[in-house]
């Protein structure tokens, strides 16, 4: 009984968090192509709305591209690998996310003119990921400037993929406020994500 009441929680939370941040839940199964290779992928759309202009978004997200680990709490540390451009196609960032799993990223898509921008992880290490791709842009709409993320995966093996889509869910949702809250608040002290949850959810709390 516990348990069925924690879950329903859970869930109401979740769902009037994603309405503050005028989340579109869409999450969708589709055929990517990563190297010549067609590969059936969970792709999952999110977004927030930021208080900054467009130019400082797109600057904490392309320029400081290989400093992500400076700011983001979900990333020990990052640097940009040797030989390769700090940003713009063909950009690679090495991300150490704990003490075992790392993973090493590429950027794929930059599009300067539309602030949108596309990285592939191509070196997984203590990850069972077979491919993962992240779609990051800016819209504009209704006087109000929103950061998206599209996350696009494949684990292995296959039958994970679907398993593990709420918690890439929950890692898309907190890595958009882990932004919002830099961009916003110039903040770099890593805040718990599940911190920065909780003041997100007592600011919509406070405002019904």
């Amino acid at each position: 009984m516990k348990t069925k009441i924690k879950l329903r929680i859970t869930t109401l939370v979740m769902s009037m968090l994603a309405s503050y941040l005028s989340i579109s839940q869409e999450v969708e199964r589709k055929k990517m192509n990563f190297d010549g290779e067609s590969v059936k992928v969970i792709s999952i759309y999110h977004e927030v709305p930021i208080e900054a202009d467009a130019d400082k978004i797109w600057y904490a997200i392309s320029d400081e591209y290989t400093k992500i680990g400076d700011f983001h709490s979900g990333i020990a540390s990052s640097y940009q690998i040797s030989g390769t451009p700090a940003t713009g196609i063909g950009a690679k960032r090495h991300c150490q996310i704990d003490e075992k799993i790392s993973v090493k990223e590429e950027i794929k898509v930059f599009n300067q003119g539309k602030k949108q921008l596309s990285y592939d992880v191509y070196e997984f290490t203590k990850f069972p990921g077979k491919v993962f791709r992240y779609h990051m842009g800016i819209n504009e709409k209704e006087g109000k400037t929103y950061l998206y993320g599209r996350l696009s995966y494949k684990l292995k093996p296959g039958i994970m993929t679907g398993f593990a889509k709420g918690r890439m869910k929950k890692i898309n949702i907190e890595n958009l406020l882990i932004y919002k809250n830099y961009i916003e608040n110039n903040d770099s002290s890593k805040p718990n994500a599940k911190e920065l949850r909780k003041a997100y959810e007592s600011s919509l709390i406070s405002s019904k």
